[in-house]
């Protein structure tokens, strides 16, 4: 290592210490003393600030006061005590008055405060406020005005008094103390000297006829005439004093001044400097020796880290021979662990990208495997023709494929999950809200799970029947821990059976609740342990149970308003002829009369917003279904127009015949293209539209916003319960429908069903000018439906898209028995049952909400007289 090496390293790390040394110098000590002044001077016009504001405040309650009714009773009356009583009321709610009177228009007292602040009797106090009043100035229009009085600068508020004609009655005169300004002063000083140990003395000046008085000052303030002069903030430095003043000007012009020693304002200062010169000096020194040291020891380091680089940048990673350098060597072990950690983050990063693309790639699988999985539940409706056998299989194989995209799924959202929360940290332990969830989505995935957990059980079934009757079921519950409890309960069945048996898992709905039975054909449960099952220490064939299970099942359901029941039927050890031995006897253990049925009972909550519970065709009306998936198509075919011999034909409303016409596109591109020739139908046409489509970036969302299709869309995907998606949806007024139900939704065609209860109305028209019912909702398609169910019942509608449209049309005309719906949303942030409120304000009384939403979300609104649905109320 040369000397020419170590002077130029050694000359690079001092000349930047002594260019920080001289920048600390500057900043933080050469500028000190103008700092220090500076905020003198600052915190000078900040406590002239808020004493002229105080003032202005005081003046503002004096205005107030003899603004008040009182002042013009008693000059009629001439009832003056009672005035004197409120002044000394406020002589004892305010400490910072000296007095406080009433005079009339000719200047003589009338009434003023006979007790001070402290409670004390003032004895001649009248004449007193009078020797003040003699040196007021009533003309004077300034909001404040300084008497001098016996040597002292004393600040008067005066306000005109008006009796109830607006004539000038008399004057409120207020008389101040100084203790605020005493206290705000010695405050900041005492602060001061406990801080920086320096004896602030200060002066507070007003301005009384174009020069500066003084009203309060410390007994070692020193006068100096360029206080009196001045106008501006400024200091001066004279005789080993520092004065430091500014000026608020506003209604009343303040000035207020500290002075202090210059020895003791700037004591510390000095310390400061003498310090900093015997410092640097000692600190280059260190700073040369510690470099040198450095270099010399640690460069042979630097120069095989250096060479390491040159190597690693070529794609050379091998590890450094550590026998070469001492074992504590730092640079060495810190650049092996640093290679140790590229090559992991390589590895890592290879791991994960092909994780990724395993997971995109079972995520696509899924979503083409729930397509035909729709189509086949449909059909498997159907096969009823066919042997058990046949059945059995097609049962088994579809279930099988289901489990496997359930599986898929899964399996990405875990992928998923895990990235999020590697990214953000721990997951949340906070309990789960309860919220309204799809039953048969919940159960579903959970009923896959089992049969993957089981099925090195080869004698054990588990099925699961959710067909068209589990449609549409939602609840208000914990997703978590409803599959905790409905997985508990599964394995509860899986241990009753033994090695052979059938778990069925059937979902329904029954007599205004939900019906969720977990059914197995295993021993079952003798009757005396039956009755004490749910209680805490209760069990049952299981080794070393505590019972706590069905106990936290039963208290979960309970919270969200259900409940859980149980069936059991023991079967005897064995019947039939034979023996067990021989295998001839057969076990009622795996007979369907016999084993433990667990029924819970669910209150069924209102479908979300986004959620097609029934497809309502409009007849004449146009049905178009767009999906890249021929599967579903086949799907909404055989539900819509199935014919002859085809599998759907049982459940098919032949729309057809009701004048629906139906179709199929495959791309966006061929939507589109039909929206452009037959614009006449776009806005009363059903659209049925897949979210993702096959080689098209564009989604099913994107197209429903650019065609403005809006609330006459339904997106039809296995996607339903992605956040970003129902966001969107909720957006742009689009509901859904799960794709694997596409074959168990409710088809129905309008008719004029009642399904709400809408009042009751009269037949018929009653006659050209008679009105019996309006409508006002922003939906034409809306508008539209109800005008074509009035007039086939012989009805006059009166629609309106907004409460402005309704009142410009006259809406007060109408009478006010009128029956009148109003959708909770009328655009804008218009809010349907806030109008009701103006609208019953008015007179009318027959005022319905017609919406999809829940009844409850409206409770304690009198002005409604009920909820009602969407439908026309025509039956």
């Amino acid at each position: 290592m040369s000397r020419r090496f170590i002077a130029t390293v050694l000359l690079c790390s001092i000349i930047p210490v002594l260019v920080a040394c001289a920048v600390i110098y500057r900043t933080f000590i050469g500028n000190a003393r103008q700092d220090i002044l500076n905020g003198l001077v600052l915190e000078s016009e900040y406590k002239a600030k808020e004493i002229a504001g105080y003032l202005a405040l005081k003046k503002k309650t004096v205005d107030l006061l003899s603004g008040l009714k009182m002042f013009s009773v008693a000059v009629e009356y001439q009832r003056f005590e009672g005035l004197s009583r409120f002044f000394d009321s406020m002589m004892k709610n305010e400490r910072d008055y000296l007095g406080v009177c009433f005079l009339n228009k000719n200047r003589e007292i009338q009434a003023n405060n006979e007790f001070s602040n402290d409670g004390r009797y003032l004895n001649e106090n009248r004449n007193n406020l009078a020797r003040y009043m003699a040196a007021v100035n009533f003309t004077n229009e300034h909001p404040w005005q300084f008497v001098e009085f016996d040597s002292s600068l004393a600040p008067v508020a005066v306000s005109k008094v008006y009796d109830e004609f607006n004539e000038h009655a008399g004057y409120l005169v207020v008389l101040l103390n100084h203790v605020y300004f005493e206290e705000l002063l010695s405050t900041f000083s005492e602060k001061y000297k406990r801080i920086h140990n320096v004896d602030l003395q200060y002066l507070v000046s007003v301005e009384v006829a174009g020069k500066y008085k003084p009203t309060v000052r410390t007994g070692g303030f020193v006068p100096l005439n360029s206080l009196d002069d001045d106008s501006r903030g400024g200091t001066r430095e004279i005789g080993g004093i520092v004065s430091v003043w500014n000026v608020h000007s506003g209604s009343v012009d303040v000035k207020t001044c500290f002075q202090a020693k210059d020895a003791a304002l700037f004591a510390q200062l000095r310390i400061i400097r003498t310090v900093f010169w015997i410092v640097v000096p000692l600190f280059i020194v260190i700073v040369s020796l510690l470099v040198v040291v450095i270099i010399r020891h640690s460069f042979q380091s630097v120069e095989m880290l250096l060479s390491k680089m040159g190597d690693m940048s070529k794609g050379n990673y091998s590890k450094i021979d550590p026998k070469r350098f001492p074992s504590n060597d730092k640079y060495v072990s810190c650049a092996n662990r640093l290679i140790d950690r590229i090559l992991a983050y390589e590895e890592a990063y290879r791991r994960e990208e092909r994780l990724s693309v395993l997971g995109k790639l079972a995520s696509q699988v899924a979503h083409d495997i729930r397509s035909p999985l729709a189509a086949l539940d449909a059909v498997i409706k159907d096969v009823s023709q066919l042997p058990e056998e046949k059945r059995i299989i097609i049962r088994s194989a579809a279930s099988r494929i289901r489990d496997i995209a359930n599986n898929l799924i899964e399996k990405h959202r875990e992928v998923q999950a895990a990235d999020k929360n590697t990214a953000a940290g721990a997951p949340s332990t906070a309990v789960e809200p309860a919220t309204i969830q799809l039953l048969s989505s919940l159960i579903d995935p959970l009923i896959t799970e089992k049969r993957l957990q089981f099925r090195s059980k080869i004698g054990i079934e588990i099925d699961s029947r959710l067909d068209a009757s589990s449609y549409g079921l939602f609840a208000k519950i914990q997703p978590t821990e409803f599959k905790r409890v409905l997985s508990n309960l599964i394995n509860n069945a899986v241990e009753a059976l033994g090695e052979k048996g059938m778990v069925t898992v059937s979902l329904a709905f029954d007599t205004g609740q939900i019906l969720l039975k977990v059914q197995d054909n295993g021993k079952g449960i003798p009757p005396d342990i039956l009755s004490k099952l749910g209680q805490k220490g209760v069990t049952h064939g299981k080794a070393g149970g505590s019972g706590l299970g069905l106990y936290h099942a039963m208290t979960s359901l309970e919270s969200w308003g259900g409940s859980l029941d149980l069936d059991s039927r023991p079967a005897p050890q064995s019947f039939g002829d034979g023996d067990a031995a021989s295998g001839r006897g057969r076990l009622r253990g795996n007979d369907e009369k016999c084993g433990t049925t667990v029924i819970i009972k669910l209150p069924k909550a209102q479908p979300p917003e986004w959620f097609v519970s029934t497809l309502e065709l409009e007849p004449n009306g146009t049905i178009v279904v767009l999906d890249d998936d021929t599967s579903i198509h086949q799907v909404w075919q055989g539900r819509f127009s199935a014919e002859g011999g085809s599998a759907f034909s049982g459940d098919s409303l032949r729309v057809k015949d009701h004048g629906i016409e139906l179709f199929h596109f495959s791309t966006p591109q061929e939507l589109r293209i039909w929206a452009q020739n037959n614009s006449s139908k776009v806005q009363n046409t059903l659209y049925l539209v897949d979210y993702e489509l096959l080689g098209h970036r564009e989604t099913g969302l994107v197209l429903i916003e650019n065609l403005g299709l809006g609330r006459q869309a339904v997106l039809v995907t296995s996607r339903f319960e992605e956040k970003g998606i129902l966001e969107e949806c909720l957006r742009l007024g689009v509901r859904m429908i799960p794709k694997g139900l596409a074959g168990f939704v409710p088809i129905t065609i309008r008719s004029g069903s009642l399904n709400h209860p809408h009042p009751a109305l009269p037949p018929q028209g009653g006659g050209e000018n008679k009105v019996d019912a309006v409508l006002i909702d922003d939906d034409p398609l809306v508008h539209l439906t109800w005008k074509m169910a009035a007039k086939a019942k012989g009805h006059v509608l009166k629609t309106f898209k907004s409460p402005k449209e309704f009142l410009e049309a006259g809406g007060g005309q109408f009478p006010r028995q009128t029956t009148i719906y109003l959708d909770c949303e009328l655009g804008k942030g218009i809010k349907g049952e806030e109008f009701a409120q103006e609208l019953h304000a008015k007179g009318f009384t027959k005022l319905y909400l017609a919406t999809g939403h829940s009844a409850d979300r409206f409770q304690g609104l009198p002005s409604i007289k009920a909820v009602v649905g969407k439908e026309p109320p025509w039956g």
